[in-house]
């Protein structure tokens, strides 16, 4: 999913804050920053109110409304989002990242004309805007013009080649194109950039495993349950490397791992069963004990 335009540097001076809090004057800033705070914590309303104390403060505080627009979307407020949004343009009619928040938002809500819209005005105000060469890679994508997309997306890298999510998704394009060795380049330009980029990993992991080379997917499919133990496609991706091995216990063992959170699917029961037929007393036993087939 796209996210609003990111502007979460926040520099916590604590002398100030306390002085501020002291003697009760904090600044529109000082409320800005306790907003960007509690929303990267997780706490929308309690960023949403730090930042409309913010605006209080200063009612063109462009940053601040465009923050409290994507809390209220985050929420699913997208009446309050649009019009905080639009009250920052209002105020900055040439500042690219407030048209870029709105095309985000008409592409969250389906209406990829508008979001085309937006995103281009973006790149009209600011030609060298990079990120809005991505969204609207992205609105091209979903539409199943990938060429256009790809564009897009060359655009992007070649005005900031900083951005993981532009790699990741050409790297897509590639991988539906069938050039392994290109999406390869791309998904792991993208985890360079962000280590912890599960869905690259998973991308690239994929891409390897489609070259046969199971080695390495096998690497990124363990990387990412390490980062996150929960995430079952890989659990499901590194079972099948192993299938594929012949390892057929630890591929049981990583299907047994996926039913501990998609229970009584029966794709998968019907893998452990497989795995049951072609020799793993692991598999059969699982699948006794726990009621799935019974005992002949």
């Amino acid at each position: 999913m796209l996210k609003l335009a990111s502007r979460y540097i926040i520099v916590v001076l604590v002398v100030s804050s306390i002085l501020a809090s002291t003697y009760g004057c904090f600044s529109a800033e000082s409320y800005y920053n306790k907003g960007l705070v509690a929303y990267q914590n997780g706490d929308l309303d309690k960023a949403i109110k730090s930042f409309s104390k913010a605006i209080d403060k200063d009612p063109t505080y462009v940053l601040a409304y465009l923050e409290r627009g994507t809390a209220f979307a985050d929420k699913g407020e997208i009446e309050k989002a649009f019009l905080d949004i639009d009250k920052a343009i209002e105020i900055s009619k040439t500042y690219p990242d407030a048209y870029y928040d709105k095309a985000v938002l008409y592409h969250r809500e389906g209406d990829l004309a508008k979001a085309k819209e937006v995103y281009e005005q973006a790149i009209k105000i600011d030609p060298e805007f990079a990120i809005a060469y991505y969204g609207i890679g992205n609105v091209y994508e979903e539409e199943g013009d990938t060429k256009t997309a790809l564009d897009y997306y060359n655009k992007s890298i070649a005005k900031d080649p900083s951005i993981a999510n532009t790699y990741n998704h050409r790297g897509l394009i590639f991988f539906e194109q069938l050039k392994y060795t290109q999406a390869i380049e791309d998904f792991t330009k993208a985890v360079e950039l962000e280590p912890h980029y599960l869905v690259a990993y998973y991308n690239r992991g994929l891409a390897y495993l489609e070259l046969k080379d199971y080695d390495m997917a096998n690497t990124d499919f363990t990387t990412i349950i390490g980062f996150d133990p929960q995430y079952v496609r890989a659990y499901y991706s590194r079972a099948t490397v192993y299938e594929l091995q012949g390892e057929l216990d630890k591929a049981t063992n990583d299907y047994m791992s996926c039913l501990d959170f998609v229970q009584g699917d029966q794709h998968i029961i019907d893998k452990l069963i497989s795995m049951a037929d072609n020799g793993s007393i692991i598999a059969e036993k699982y699948l006794i004990d726990t009621g799935l087939v019974k005992k002949n």
